[in-house]
């Protein structure tokens, strides 16, 4: 049951940032280069790796190099 919980938790912080939810819909019409989200999103790349290491977390998007 607590394991529930902690996924949960983790979805929850996936879809509580504008940014995140920016970035999870551009990345409904297809994977997109980190460069391109940087560009769409005017933040900095360690923010950006921060968000997408909170929303790979959660399950929402599957992350390749």
């Amino acid at each position: 049951m607590e394991n529930n919980y902690q996924e949960q938790e983790l979805l929850f912080k996936a879809f509580c940032d504008i940014n995140r939810l920016k970035i999870i819909s551009y990345l409904q019409t297809g994977e997109k280069c980190a460069c391109v989200l940087l560009a769409k999103l005017q933040v900095t790349h360690p923010t950006l790796s921060h968000h997408m290491k909170n929303i790979k977390k959660s399950g929402v998007i599957k992350v390749r190099k």
